[in-house]
C-alpha cells in the first residue's frame, strides 16, 4: 500500500472510532480501503463480489431450473380460471421469461448469469456482450427505498451501438407484456445497456432497485469530524446502500490523491 494511503487509513481509523450509524440497531462505522497496487482497478462490483453479495451461476442450469418449474405447474383443462388464477399467471411468467431468454442468448456473446445473495428477493441478472462489444443485461426488479443519503448519483450517458439498440427494441415489447405478481420476482424484468461489463451490472442493480447510489452529503452533527475528513481528503465521494442479510449495508467511498479508494462501511436496520 502506498505510504500516503497508509497515513490516510490510520487517520480514518482514529476519526471513525466510537461512531455508530443510528438505526434500530447501532452498528459501528468501519474503515474501508482499496489498494489499487495489489487489488487492481476499483469497481464497486468487485467489492460486492468480495463480500459475497453477487455470485456467478451457470446459465444452462438456470434455463433448466426455469423449465423444470414450468413443467411442474399442472392446471386441469376443465378447471375454472378463477380457481387457478395464481398458477395460470405463474405459468405465463415462466413461459415469457424463457421466451425472452431464447431471444436474448443468440444475440449476445460471453453470456453471464449473476445471482444476488439477497434476503428477500429471488433475484437474477443475465448479461451478454453484443457483436459490437457493448453490453446488454436483463434483471429482476426489487422495489424498496431506504433513507435519503444525498442527491441521487447519475451514470454518464453513452450512445449504445446498433446491435444493443436492436436487441432492446425486440425485448422491450415482451417485457411490457409481463403481468406483475408479488409472488414471482420474474414477473417484473428490467433492461439496461453499458459499454463496460461492471458498469452494466451496477446500472442494472440500481435500475432494478437492489442498490441505491447517492452523492455524498454531510453525516449527522455528531459525525462531522468523519464528514470533514472524507470531504477534505477524498474525491468523488459516493454512498452505496444495499439490502444484505438482515439489514442494509452502507458504504461511503471516495478516491485518494494516490488513486486508491478509502471510506467507511456500516449496517442500518429498518423494519
Amino acid at each position: 500500500m502506498k505510504p500516503e494511503t497508509e497515513k490516510l487509513l490510520a487517520s480514518l481509523e482514529v476519526v471513525s472510532e466510537g461512531l455508530y450509524y443510528p438505526s434500530e440497531s447501532q452498528y459501528p462505522y468501519e474503515p474501508f480501503v482499496w489498494d489499487s497496487q495489489s487489488q487492481g482497478e476499483f469497481s464497486f462490483i468487485r467489492v460486492l463480489e468480495g463480500i459475497g453479495y453477487i455470485q456467478t451461476i451457470d446459465y444452462e442450469s438456470l434455463i433448466q431450473n426455469l423449465q423444470n418449474k414450468l413443467d411442474k405447474i399442472q392446471i386441469p383443462t376443465n378447471s375454472e380460471a378463477k380457481s387457478y388464477s395464481k398458477l395460470i399467471d405463474e405459468q405465463k411468467t415462466y413461459q415469457q421469461v424463457l421466451q425472452i431468454l431464447e431471444i436474448f442468448q443468440p444475440n449476445v456473446k460471453a453470456i453471464k448469469t449473476i445471482k444476488l445473495n439477497h434476503p428477500i428477493s429471488d433475484s437474477m441478472l443475465i448479461i451478454g456482450q453484443t457483436q459490437e462489444d457493448d453490453w446488454v443485461g436483463i434483471s429482476t426488479a426489487f422495489e424498496y427505498q431506504t433513507c435519503r443519503f444525498g442527491e441521487p448519483f447519475e451514470f454518464e450517458k453513452y450512445s449504445s451501438t446498433a446491435a444493443a439498440r436492436n436487441l432492446i427494441n425486440i425485448l422491450e415489447p415482451l417485457l411490457a407484456e409481463q403481468k406483475y405478481s408479488s409472488y414471482n420476482d420474474l414477473s417484473c424484468l428490467t433492461l439496461e445497456t453499458a459499454l463496460i461489463k461492471d458498469k452494466l451490472l451496477l446500472k442494472l442493480l440500481v435500475t432494478a432497485g437492489y442498490i441505491e447510489i447517492w452523492q455524498h452529503q454531510s453525516f449527522e452533527e455528531e459525525k462531522n469530524s468523519l464528514d470533514r475528513f472524507l470531504l477534505a481528503n477524498l474525491q468523488d465521494v459516493l454512498t452505496y446502500v444495499f439490502c444484505f442479510y438482515d439489514g442494509f449495508t452502507i458504504y461511503t467511498i471516495g478516491k485518494t490523491p494516490e488513486n486508491d479508494f478509502l471510506g467507511v462501511h456500516t449496517v442500518g436496520i429498518w423494519t
